[in-house]
């Protein structure tokens, strides 16, 4: 019987510890970076989620200050705790100092005044804002950081948020006041042909439950202009009265959709 004295040589069936090791230390290390990713990925999304939210607020906030002629308020709240937070609550419930959402008519001209939402509407069983991390955006957090910013009168201008960490660096605010400012201007020219008598120039717009607005005379061919109007939707009335030679008086009613900024707006009156 001959016995093959290369043994050593003989194909190996397994791995040697060493190998294991190495084997397993670099699976662990691929692990951690596959977490590691998956996990700044997912933060990356609530971040973009909380973008949304807070683009979202702004929207609501821009079409209450269509209906309503100002921005939400902060609401003073109570919870079951005793505890009072103030929140963003008349955007989607009514407060009960404004109307629900109706039609009034001055000078001719007929408005939508009042109230007409929700402008946001809250996850099932929630009656606050929360961002994705689960902190109230009523609340500071526990760094005492703010998430909602308002005027000596309450009214909220901006919304933040301080991305996963909750940290000053990676705060992002959204301003609920247009791009410039609350502060619109309407310029008003009126074409009245050959009536070369006084134009009465008015606009109208909705302010809580009432109508509020300005007026100013001019002549044909002339402009007026009215500062301090806020972004939404008015009503511009231009009249003549009859010429002493037995003419008629005319009036002209049109909804314009002021923008923040300056308005152009042309009236011919026939």
């Amino acid at each position: 019987m001959r016995f093959n004295s290369n043994v050593k040589n003989a194909p190996r069936n397994g791995f040697s510890l060493l190998e294991l090791v190495v084997v397993l230390a670099v699976l662990s290390v691929l692990t951690h970076l596959a977490v590691r990713e998956l996990g700044a990925m997912h933060e990356g999304k609530l971040v973009q989620a909380a973008d949304r939210q807070l683009d979202a607020i702004r929207e609501a906030s821009a079409a209450f200050l269509s209906d309503v002629g100002r921005l939400p308020r902060l609401t003073a709240e109570t919870n079951r705790a005793g505890e009072v937070t103030y929140t963003l609550a008349e955007l989607w419930k009514k407060p009960a100092s404004l109307d629900n959402r109706t039609l009034v008519e001055r000078d001719g001209a007929t408005l939508a005044v009042g109230w007409n939402g929700p402008y946001l509407r809250l996850p099932v069983g929630r009656g606050r804002l929360r961002d994705p991390w689960g902190n109230p955006i009523e609340r500071e957090d526990a760094a005492g950081l703010p998430r909602l910013l308002a005027s000596v009168d309450s009214i909220v201008t901006n919304v933040c948020h301080y991305g996963p960490k909750g940290q000053p660096g990676e705060r992002r605010t959204v301003s609920l006041l247009p791009e410039a400012g609350l502060s619109a201007r309407l310029s008003l020219t009126v074409d009245a042909g050959d009536y070369d008598g006084e134009l009465v120039c008015r606009w109208l717009g909705p302010f809580e439950n009432t109508v509020t607005g300005g007026t100013a005379t001019v002549l044909s061919g002339a402009q007026v202009t009215f500062d301090g109007l806020t972004p939404g939707t008015k009503a511009v009335v231009v009249s003549k009265s009859a010429p002493a030679a037995g003419g008629i008086a005319r009036r002209i009613v049109r909804l314009v959709e002021v923008a923040p900024g300056v308005n152009q707006v042309q009236v011919k009156i026939p």
